[in-house]
């Protein structure tokens, strides 16, 4: 599990624009399979909007994950600079 998340947390980090087309596709998606009439086309629409939902909210977790990595060192570096 863990090699899992550092691995999609290396993905994301440096390819965030790839979580960001898969949310905004897998939307459109979902949109287009709500207007379609046949079952198993609206169920072939419901699981690739799913799982593009699933692969930006990768996304998302990747960025607030190095948000806050960067915010930890922002505040040591202001830690260490009012203490001298």
């Amino acid at each position: 599990m863990q090699h899992t998340i550092k691995y999609l947390y290396n993905y994301f980090n440096y390819k965030p624009h790839v979580g960001i087309l898969s949310a905004v596709t897998s939307y459109l998606i979902a949109v287009r399979g709500m207007l379609l009439t046949d079952e198993t086309l609206k169920l072939i629409a419901a699981i690739s909007s799913c799982a593009g939902c699933i692969v930006g909210c990768a996304t998302a977790l990747s960025w607030l994950f190095r948000a806050s990595i960067w915010a930890m060192k922002f505040y040591q570096t202001l830690k260490l600079k009012f203490k001298k």
